[in-house]
Protein backbone atom coordinates (compact mmCIF):
# COMPACT_ATOMS: atom_id res chain seq x y z
CA UNK A 1 0.00 0.00 0.00
CA UNK A 2 1.32 3.44 -0.89
CA UNK A 3 2.26 5.85 1.85
CA UNK A 4 -0.25 8.67 2.10
CA UNK A 5 0.61 11.89 3.79
CA UNK A 6 -1.68 12.94 6.63
CA UNK A 7 -3.41 16.29 6.50
CA UNK A 8 -1.38 19.18 7.79
CA UNK A 9 -4.12 19.76 10.37
CA UNK A 10 -3.09 16.47 11.93
CA UNK A 11 0.55 17.42 11.43
CA UNK A 12 0.01 20.63 13.38
CA UNK A 13 -1.88 18.73 16.08
CA UNK A 14 1.05 16.30 16.40
CA UNK A 15 3.41 19.21 17.03
CA UNK A 16 1.07 20.79 19.55
CA UNK A 17 0.55 17.76 21.78
CA UNK A 18 3.00 17.15 24.59
CA UNK A 19 2.26 13.42 24.86
CA UNK A 20 4.01 10.23 23.88
CA UNK A 21 3.98 9.19 20.23
CA UNK A 22 1.60 6.35 21.11
CA UNK A 23 -0.83 8.68 22.92
CA UNK A 24 -0.75 11.22 20.08
CA UNK A 25 -1.34 8.43 17.58
CA UNK A 26 -4.34 7.15 19.50
CA UNK A 27 -5.92 10.57 19.84
CA UNK A 28 -5.47 11.37 16.11
CA UNK A 29 -6.11 7.83 14.79
CA UNK A 30 -2.67 7.49 13.22
CA UNK A 31 0.14 5.02 13.83
CA UNK A 32 2.78 5.97 16.40
CA UNK A 33 5.47 5.45 13.75
CA UNK A 34 3.77 8.11 11.61
CA UNK A 35 3.75 10.48 14.58
CA UNK A 36 7.44 9.79 15.10
CA UNK A 37 8.24 10.52 11.46
CA UNK A 38 6.37 13.84 11.52
CA UNK A 39 8.02 14.90 14.78
CA UNK A 40 11.43 13.93 13.42
CA UNK A 41 10.86 15.90 10.20
CA UNK A 42 9.73 18.93 12.21
CA UNK A 43 12.81 18.70 14.41
CA UNK A 44 15.10 18.43 11.38
CA UNK A 45 13.39 21.44 9.80
CA UNK A 46 13.66 23.37 13.08
CA UNK A 47 9.90 23.85 13.36
CA UNK A 48 8.30 24.24 16.76
CA UNK A 49 4.60 24.37 17.55
CA UNK A 50 4.64 28.17 17.82
CA UNK A 51 6.12 28.44 14.31
CA UNK A 52 3.83 25.79 12.82
CA UNK A 53 0.78 27.51 14.28
CA UNK A 54 1.56 30.64 12.22
CA UNK A 55 2.01 28.71 8.95
CA UNK A 56 -0.73 27.75 6.53
CA UNK A 57 -0.96 24.13 5.37
CA UNK A 58 1.04 24.67 2.17
CA UNK A 59 3.91 26.38 3.99
CA UNK A 60 4.10 23.60 6.56
CA UNK A 61 3.95 20.97 3.82
CA UNK A 62 6.91 22.57 2.04
CA UNK A 63 8.93 22.78 5.27
CA UNK A 64 8.25 19.19 6.34
CA UNK A 65 8.45 17.54 2.91
CA UNK A 66 10.73 19.73 0.77
CA UNK A 67 11.78 16.89 -1.54
CA UNK A 68 8.26 15.62 -2.15
CA UNK A 69 6.56 18.90 -2.91
CA UNK A 70 6.87 20.19 -6.43
CA UNK A 71 5.97 23.60 -7.70
CA UNK A 72 3.26 22.05 -9.84
CA UNK A 73 1.34 20.79 -6.81
CA UNK A 74 1.47 24.20 -5.17
CA UNK A 75 0.46 26.02 -8.33
CA UNK A 76 -2.60 23.92 -9.09
CA UNK A 77 -5.67 26.12 -9.05
CA UNK A 78 -8.02 25.65 -6.13
CA UNK A 79 -11.57 24.63 -7.06
CA UNK A 80 -14.22 27.34 -6.94
CA UNK A 81 -16.37 25.90 -4.15
CA UNK A 82 -19.09 28.54 -4.58
CA UNK A 83 -19.54 27.53 -8.21
CA UNK A 84 -19.58 23.83 -7.31
CA UNK A 85 -22.16 24.42 -4.58
CA UNK A 86 -24.39 26.54 -6.82
CA UNK A 87 -24.15 24.01 -9.63
CA UNK A 88 -25.07 21.19 -7.26
CA UNK A 89 -28.04 23.19 -5.98
CA UNK A 90 -29.17 23.89 -9.55
CA UNK A 91 -28.93 20.22 -10.52
CA UNK A 92 -30.85 18.71 -7.61
CA UNK A 93 -32.48 15.50 -8.67
CA UNK A 94 -30.12 15.03 -11.63
CA UNK A 95 -28.05 11.91 -11.36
Amino acid sequence: MANRRKSMKKGKAMLKMKLSERQIGRSLSVLPTTVGKYLEKAERAGISWSEAEKMNEEELLVKLFPDDVTRATLLLPKPDMNYIYEDAEFRKGVQ
